[in-house]
């Protein structure tokens, strides 16, 4: 899928307009679009490999939270975390949007320690499962990500009638 095909598609969510230019046979032909966007919802963008894609969505919305879907492959390591774009972007967006990292579960997973460490990350999510025997160093992984903010206790009383105000201590 080309550049402009995608960049409609983002357009749709993110809002935007543009000229999708049309081919059948010999003939051409163009038309114009316009999407109003989910302007009030979090967005987050999937980075998959593809920087272009997330630079443009970068470059329309400055509230949209990322998730890199290869975190702890060493094939997109680099692209995420040292070109010039995307730490300027997450130094930005992670103290208004989440960053999220997936992983398959094959991954290095000191590699992942340190995107989530350096991207500010708020969440480690994997599809498949983690095999018990990287359990431990999930377990370290994850425990240092999110905004800590840790609701130890909570009380409140057991009776609430509706249209009232009650209180809650922790």
């Amino acid at each position: 899928m080309d550049f402009q095909a995608r960049k409609r598609i983002m357009d749709v969510f993110l809002g935007g307009s543009g000229t999708v230019n049309c081919y059948k046979g010999n003939e051409t032909g163009s038309f114009f679009y316009t999407y109003q966007g989910f302007k009030f919802t979090q967005l987050i963008m999937p980075y998959g490999g593809n920087a272009q894609n997330n630079l443009y969505v970068m470059s329309k919305r400055a509230d949209i939270g990322l998730r890199h879907d290869n975190a702890g492959d060493s094939r997109y390591a680099g692209e995420f975390t040292d070109s010039t774009a995307f730490p300027a972007f997450v130094n930005r967006v992670w103290k208004v949007a989440p960053i999220i990292l997936r992983a398959s579960g094959d991954e290095d997973l000191s590699l992942i320690a340190g995107q989530a460490r350096n991207n500010h990350a708020c969440l480690l999510a994997q599809g498949k499962g983690w095999p018990a025997s990287k359990l431990g160093e999930v377990k370290n992984i994850v425990s240092n990500l999110g905004y800590r903010l840790f609701l130890q206790k909570i009380s409140y009383p057991s009776n609430v009638t509706m249209e009232t105000y009650f209180n809650m201590t922790r």
